[in-house]
């Protein structure tokens, strides 16, 4: 600690400081700021030296370490981690550049909740790691963290999804566009990362196990909320519930009607759709 009469002058209020100036025949005209500057610069230090007191400063050392730990601002002002604890990680993973550090703490933030929780639902913190990425101008894994925010909300294994209706599971489902909102702005904007997008999905195909979407499935919606098709996403959806309805894995009813609420009048495009959901993805990736 020391004195700092800055800090100590600023705590005063300006009829204070006036006084001070008034004891030491200076004006008193002024801002707050313009007259503690004035005492500071042009006042006897007998007139405020009562006023001063020891204060909390940053030394030299802890200047150095503040300019290279900046990471631990924008990891808690984007809410994926309290100061303390990215900065202990950080203490024992000095080697890793900023982002980097920010990802393997997540990573292992992440596995530690799995690990823990009977049930555990991380897409809104892989959503938060994306744009932390976006921040550091790294493109690549901004992408790869917004697609893995889609496997691990679609991945969660919620235990009320066999009871509910088409209805309720169709709304469930189209919360995944929160998540690829972001998807679409950057391939619209970086050729690269269209051509990368595949080989993404196929890696998290490999880490991730699904109870109630196959990789196919997960894929193709995906893309389908990128595209902002919604006959398309509502088709894939209505045929996800039926095919866990004939497994077994629902008991919620599924009728024509609700068929029909969930892209009316255009039940009979998909007669005559002549292009596979795979070929639009091909050519889509290709442009």
């Amino acid at each position: 600690m020391r004195y700092d009469e800055r800090i100590s002058l600023n705590k005063l209020k300006v009829e204070e400081l006036k006084e001070i100036l008034v004891r030491g025949e200076l004006k008193v005209t002024g801002k707050k700021n313009d007259l503690i500057e004035r005492i500071i610069e042009e006042c006897d230090k007998r007139y405020y030296q009562r006023y001063l007191e020891l204060e909390r400063y940053i030394t030299d050392k802890g200047e150095k370490l503040l300019a290279r730990t900046k990471f631990v601002l924008v990891a808690h002002s984007n809410n994926i981690a309290y100061p303390v604890d990215i900065y202990n990680f950080y203490l024992n993973n000095q080697s890793s550049d900023e982002l980097d550090l920010i990802c393997d703490f997540i990573e292992c933030k992440v596995r530690f909740d799995k690990e823990t929780k009977e049930i555990s639902d991380n897409s809104y913190l892989y959503y938060q790691l994306s744009q932390v990425c976006n921040i550091y101008n790294n493109q690549e894994k901004q992408l790869y963290y917004l697609l893995k925010s889609c496997y691990e909300f679609i991945s969660t294994d919620t235990p009320y999804f066999r009871l509910i209706n088409i209805k309720e599971f169709k709304n469930y489902v189209n919360r995944l566009s929160f998540h690829t909102k972001d998807i679409s702005l950057l391939l619209q904007s970086n050729q690269d990362l269209k051509e990368n997008m595949e080989s993404y999905i196929n890696s998290l195909e490999k880490t991730y196990y699904n109870n109630y979407f196959n990789n196919d499935e997960i894929k193709n919606l995906i893309i389908a909320f990128c595209l902002k098709n919604s006959y398309e996403v509502d088709r894939i959806i209505v045929n996800i519930y039926k095919r866990n309805q004939a497994e077994g894995k629902f008991d919620g009813n599924i009728s024509d009607g609700i068929y029909e609420y969930c892209y009316p009048q255009k039940i009979e495009d998909e007669k005559k759709e002549k292009v596979s959901l795979i070929n639009k993805i091909v050519s889509w990736l290709n442009n």
